[in-house]
């Protein structure tokens, strides 16, 4: 065979099995880190920060804070990530609050519905900066003075 078929033909095969075994349509993503957000409770915003890490043994371990509760670093449970699909749930509170929700194509965001008891509401969460960031740019502020690129270099 010439190369002017053998081209061709080997380019037929690539889009052939490409069609056959295509691309994941769900991506993997990446639930690590700081996340920040709200359920909506019927227009009143409950706001929420969660923080996840990925184990050695590959399962998840996180925790939520719900400021106007009261409640901080509570542990989460069941978390898992398939595909785009997020679930976990707050471990040790009555009523079995579960957050099951969809990262966004970009996977800066997740939004669905959280369960408790009878109720199911709204929710949305978005990547955040980590508290460890935060504390770190609190003690080392920007002076007066300095011009923005010397400020950045603080940080």
């Amino acid at each position: 065979m010439t190369n002017l078929v053998r081209k061709p033909l080997i380019l037929l095969a690539c889009l052939a099995l490409l069609a056959v075994f295509g691309s994941p349509s769900d991506p993997i993503q990446d639930l690590a880190g700081h996340w920040e957000g709200a359920i909506d409770l019927s227009g009143a915003k409950l706001v929420i920060d969660l923080d996840f890490a990925k184990q050695a043994d590959g399962t998840w371990k996180g925790d939520i804070s719900i400021p106007a509760q009261g409640g901080e670093d509570l542990p989460l449970a069941n978390i898992n990530v398939e595909g785009a699909d997020v679930v976990f749930a707050i471990a040790g509170v009555a009523g079995d609050p579960t957050f099951k929700g969809k990262f966004s194509t970009d996977g800066a965001k997740i939004a669905g519905q959280f369960s408790q008891g009878d109720q199911t509401f709204p929710f949305e969460l978005g990547r955040g900066e980590d508290p460890a960031s935060q504390v770190k740019r609190m003690k080392y502020p920007c002076l007066c003075g300095l011009n923005a690129m010397s400020c950045k270099q603080a940080k």
